[in-house]
């Protein structure tokens, strides 16, 4: 694990921001970070917009607010992913045995034949 992992898995909650925040659209390009955060086990709160949004719903692994984000939005999500107390390990788990080059792969050889 690379010391970006260290870092990042000694953290409660992590923030995602929208690309597109002023135009409010779903951006085409998934934002990498949340694949960091969940790859570490840190819940996300995260902001309509963000195209890989369904990761944190998938894994039960954060917040998405229904718009885009403001402070308070912000801050509710946070109090709720702490009073929620997640499973980082689990969290970590499912998504790296979920999200991973050989499942992409097969994924890709499945839809090409």
């Amino acid at each position: 694990r690379s010391e970006q992992y260290n870092y990042i898995s000694h953290c409660d909650v992590a923030l995602n921001f929208s690309p597109n925040r002023s135009r409010n659209y779903v951006c085409e390009v998934a934002n990498t970070k949340v694949f960091d955060y969940l790859g570490s086990g840190v819940p996300v709160v995260s902001e309509k917009g963000c195209q890989n949004n369904y990761m944190i719903s998938n894994y039960n692994a954060g917040v998405v607010i229904d718009d885009v984000g403001t402070v308070d939005n912000y801050y509710s999500g946070i109090l709720e992913i702490i009073n929620k107390e997640y499973d980082h390990e689990l969290i970590k788990t499912n998504f790296m045995n979920n999200e991973n080059y050989v499942k992409r792969a097969e994924y890709i050889a499945k839809v090409l034949m």
